[in-house]
């Protein structure tokens, strides 16, 4: 379904009859606005035809790119299929950052939406609005393959206290090591998740927790012989729910793409569009649930 930006952001049907007073304070509004200009927010601006900037960091299968530079994965092409449903068709700048960095990012301005397999939580629920989640995630360790016994969860690796534990920087798996009573000494944050999966390969840290989704990508993109993957290091704990990000200004077009996903998450076109990243059905929001 198309929606025209121009009607929601639109004043309404109404005609106002102006009487010089009022329009004598609309001036003045006027030249107010001329000197001291108010940030529009992004809907307005997209309705004007400005370029939509989208933040990313490279999280396989959340966010991928080849060799020609090309971006794909979950993120992208579902935001993409969301902003056409939405009649939503200006050019989107696709801006690179550390995890670590995106929201920090989203909040100076730079970039409009956060597009990268970012968790829900109430830490980061204080800073900016979520859509609903695309996904439901499970947390996993990938581990060398030479490490025995290996550790099935979080907790026996926190028991093992000669080994090293990668995460990526402001991912939500730090805090779960954290609270699984890993020492932060034995935590190493790294910037994205082919410096992490270095790090094991020369033997600097053991393991890395990462979502079980990304982490059975990175073992078809690299193979499985020189690893081993725990599939559920949390055993206890609810599944992530990875969602688009906004500013809390951008409340308006948050909720134009959260009306797209609700008929969208679930349907035949969503589960073959993730498919090829390694989404299950088990691995996304149940249709009726979403709606």
């Amino acid at each position: 379904m198309k929606v025209d930006l121009r009607k929601l952001i639109s004043p309404g049907p109404h005609s106002i009859r102006w009487s010089g007073g009022a329009l004598l304070v609309a001036m003045t509004i006027g030249l107010t606005l001329l000197f001291f200009p108010m940030r529009s927010d992004t809907l307005n601006d997209l309705a004007a035809g400005d370029t939509l900037r989208v933040g990313y960091a490279i999280e396989p299968p959340f966010v991928t790119q080849g060799a020609d530079g090309k971006l794909s994965g979950e993120a992208p092409v579902v935001l993409e299929a969301v902003l056409a449903r939405a009649g939503i068709r200006n050019k989107v700048e696709w801006l690179r950052s550390d995890f670590g960095s995106l929201i920090h990012e989203l909040e100076s301005g730079r970039i409009q939406i956060i597009a990268s397999g970012m968790f829900v939580t109430p830490e980061r629920e204080r800073r900016v609005i979520f859509s609903r989640p695309t996904a439901l995630v499970h947390t996993g360790l990938l581990m060398r393959g030479s490490l025995r016994p290996a550790p099935a969860t979080l907790s026996e690796f926190s028991a093992r206290e000669d080994l090293q534990l990668a995460v990526l920087g402001g991912a939500v798996e730090e805090a779960m090591a954290r609270k699984a009573g890993i020492a932060a000494d034995r935590i190493v944050s790294y910037p994205d998740t082919t410096a992490a999966l270095q790090a094991i390969q020369e033997g600097r840290v053991d393991a890395f927790a990462l979502s079980t989704l990304s982490l059975r990508y990175i073992l078809q993109q690299h193979g499985g012989a020189n690893f081993q993957l725990a599939p559920d290091a949390q055993p206890d704990a609810e599944p992530g729910r990875p969602a688009f990000v906004f500013r809390p200004g951008d409340k308006a077009l948050r909720d134009l793409v959260d009306r797209q996903l609700a008929s969208f998450l679930g349907s035949e076109e969503h589960r073959a569009l993730v498919a090829p990243f390694g989404f299950q059905k088990a691995d996304l929001p149940a249709a009726e649930a979403a709606r």
